[in-house]
């Protein structure tokens, strides 16, 4: 394995902007430093497409570090500084930072420019992987493979700033990608893949912002509710929710379009809108989650909830026409508190139809559920 030879230093005292460090990593290659310092007004700048091993501690070089290329590996804990003093680690389109199950506290903010953060290693101590603050300046990504956990958040609260662009997170079965104590702004996060989303926190705050839009294809982990601005649902992952709390959802909910419930409890905010133009509405319309932890249904703040359908369907305009088991006869949603039933009721809720005037029907709520009726108040029926 090629290496940094010798323990002695490598430092820059010239003052002004930093001088560059490059350590360059043939693909196939692996480079590791376990006794080289490194100091003084330097940043470290990693290229090649093979590893670089980060495995001497307390470095003091204070320009920050560079993966452009090609992927550093982290050998241990974050504390130990093994990325200098400056908080700052960037992550270009082609470079990987690889945590490998370190704890790494708030010591360091990530800063991927299209890049990825991984963790490819079980957790190499009691907790969870990777703490600390993370922004986006590109599309980016966050990989976990294995059945361990990995973290934004730790001490304190910290920001997933996504600065207008979307983290791809993708994970194997089992494993878990835990917002804790994290404030989540700006742009979106979309799943395909794997375990559980965990949100977190000590100080019982909620977890997310209206700013945060979330899509989500795996079950939820939710101890701490999770607010967001959309929220799209499109499980395909067969396991259980976990957790008690809900997803607050302030501008958009679109639920899988799929035969069955497949979204965590939410809970719509004022001026919202549940967009139901995709749901297949053939079997009634299930809103029944079988995600749901707790027994929390679907459920409504007090004020406006849009709907919005597709007023082009048939099975739109047949809504009302009697189904064959007559459980779903008319109605969008039927209320409920037990397990099996589609939603809670909101006595302070008022529902309106986003196309409306496309529609030419209104929702009335008639204790039971609510009612698709046409503007003249009559029951729709189709023969």
């Amino acid at each position: 394995m090629p290496s940094f030879s010798g323990t002695g230093t490598i430092t820059n005292s010239v003052a002004g902007d930093a001088a560059e460090l490059y350590a360059y990593v043939a693909s196939g290659e692996t480079m590791q430093n376990a006794e080289t310092s490194i100091g003084g007004n330097l940043k470290f700048v990693k290229e090649g497409r093979g590893a670089y091993v980060a495995a001497k501690t307390r470095q003091t070089y204070t320009g920050g570090t560079l993966v452009a290329d090609g992927e550093i590996q982290c050998a241990s804990r974050g504390d130990n500084m093994q990325f200098g003093t400056s908080p700052e680690v960037t992550v270009d389109p082609d470079g990987v930072f690889d945590v490998c199950g370190q704890v790494l506290y708030n010591n360091y903010t990530f800063i991927l420019n299209g890049g990825t953060l991984k963790s490819s290693k079980a957790i190499q101590q009691s907790g969870w992987t990777m703490w600390g603050n993370v922004r986006l300046t590109a599309d980016s990504a966050i990989a976990i493979n294995g059945n361990y956990g990995f973290a934004t958040g730790g001490y304190g609260k910290t920001t997933l700033d996504l600065g207008g662009h979307k983290l791809s997170v993708s994970m194997s079965n089992g494993a878990h990608f835990q917002l804790y104590s994290t404030e989540i702004l700006n742009g979106s996060i979309e799943n395909d893949s794997g375990g559980y989303i965990h949100s977190y926190s000590d100080s019982k705050n909620d977890v997310g912002s209206t700013t945060f839009d979330f899509k989500a294809a795996i079950a939820l982990h939710l101890d701490r509710t999770l607010v967001v601005r959309d929220y799209t649902a499109v499980n395909k992952w067969t396991g259980s929710n976990r957790g008690d709390a809900v997803v607050k959802v302030c501008r958009t909910f679109t639920p899988a379009a799929r035969s069955e419930g497949c979204y965590h409890s939410c809970q719509m905010q004022n001026g919202s809108t549940m967009d139901l133009t995709s749901w297949p509405v053939d079997k009634g319309w299930p809103m029944y989650s079988r995600y749901t932890y707790g027994g929390k249904q679907l459920s409504f703040a007090n004020g406006t909830v849009n709907v919005k359908l597709d007023p082009t369907r048939a099975d739109v305009k047949a809504l009302a026409k009697t189904k064959s088991d007559g459980a779903y006869a008319g109605y969008l949603l039927k209320w409920g508190t037990t397990t099996g039933t589609l939603a809670t009721r909101n006595t302070s809720t008022t529902f309106v139809l986003d196309a409306d005037s496309a529609l030419k029907y209104t929702l009335k709520d008639d204790g039971t559920g609510l009612l698709l009726l046409p503007k003249g108040g009559f029951l729709l029926i189709v023969k």
